[in-house]
């Protein structure tokens, strides 16, 4: 329940700030890996594809880590941000190197902010 009134928060943030947002809350059978990379080609098909993605790292049993790290391969113009709080030692050098900023939790959404708007900013 937590995750999604947060989940939420994170949404109103980036529509506010002019982002189209896809939110994945639940990955169905095939995992959230699957969800994202379905997510990720149905855009780029449709000539929209993603600016940025935010992962949290713990997602129901499953690696964010590898579902980011996949991602960044096969778009490599994609900015990622990571989140978590209990689980960033699982987020490797080699993976903190690719990403566009870490968050860590607990976060206010101002912190929220800060970590992604240089970056966005950067890249317009």
């Amino acid at each position: 329940m937590v995750a999604r009134v947060v989940l939420r928060i994170l949404e109103g943030i980036l529509e506010a700030d002019g982002y189209t947002v896809v939110t994945i809350i639940e990955a169905g059978e095939h995992g959230f890996g699957s969800a994202v990379r379905t997510a990720l080609a149905q855009a780029k098909a449709e000539g929209e594809p993603f600016d940025i993605l935010v992962s949290d790292i713990g997602l129901n049993g499953e690696n964010g880590c590898a579902i980011v790290a996949e991602a960044l391969k096969e778009y490599r113009d994609l900015r990622v941000f990571v989140m978590s709080g209990a689980d960033s030692h699982l987020l490797t050098d080699e993976l903190r190197a690719l990403i566009a900023g870490f968050i860590p939790k607990p976060f206010t959404t101002g912190d929220f902010r800060a970590v992604l708007k240089p970056s966005i900013a950067a890249a317009q």
